[in-house]
């Protein structure tokens, strides 16, 4: 077996154990000892936490000294140790209808409950719909404009260029009073360069 062989094998191997390292590492997943707290990285956040057991931000003792009486109480402690909103349904509602995590703390910007059915729902569904609705009515991103026509598109009816008339004509006369023919704006008036004189053809 020649040098070259063994170093291209060893080359190989090298380059298949890293690249199975990378695909283990982006596949892999923070599941803390407490998968209520995983949950509630999750759908409070979008994301698994950074860590593992009871360490980084699986550890219980962050949320509430590690004291909760519901899931719901765990969400409350998990939303008030990242400052998401005072409600952690407000949080979790507009996580999974805009697929961002809530823009505010407290009651303020998205956590203003008088955003979503005046702050009155009757359940967590109930809300979603508000959110939803919230981000689809008038608070949705505005349209882009029209696409823009040409500017050196002629004005269907007008005087002739080169005849003399003011329409394309500079202020000491223009391209219509020498003979030329002037350029035309969409709106009939002519075109200025960014030097502030009127352009010619």
């Amino acid at each position: 077996m020649s040098h070259r062989t063994k170093f291209e094998r060893l080359a190989l191997t090298v380059i298949a154990a890293a690249v199975a390292f990378l695909w283990m590492m982006g596949t892999a997943q923070a599941d803390c000892r407490d998968p209520w707290v995983t949950q509630a990285h999750r759908e409070l956040l979008g994301r698994a936490p950074v860590g593992s057991g009871d360490s980084g931000e699986c550890a219980p003792a962050r949320y509430g000294n590690g004291k909760w009486s519901s899931y719901d109480d765990l969400l409350t402690k998990v939303s008030a140790y990242y400052r998401l909103c005072n409600d952690p349904w407000v949080s979790k509602a507009v996580l999974q209808v805009t697929g961002h995590v809530v823009n505010g703390t407290g009651a303020g910007n998205e956590c203003d409950t008088r955003r979503y059915g005046g702050g009155q729902w009757s359940s967590y569904n109930d809300l979603v719909s508000k959110v939803r609705a919230y981000y689809t009515a008038s608070n949705a991103p505005a349209k882009p404009p029209a696409a823009p026509t040409s500017v050196l598109a002629p004005k269907p009816a007008g005087p002739a260029l080169g005849t003399g008339s003011a329409v394309g004509a500079g202020a000491a006369g223009g391209a219509g009073a020498a003979g030329g023919a002037g350029l035309i704006g969409q709106d009939g008036g002519g075109l200025i360069g960014h030097d502030g004189a009127s352009m010619r053809k």
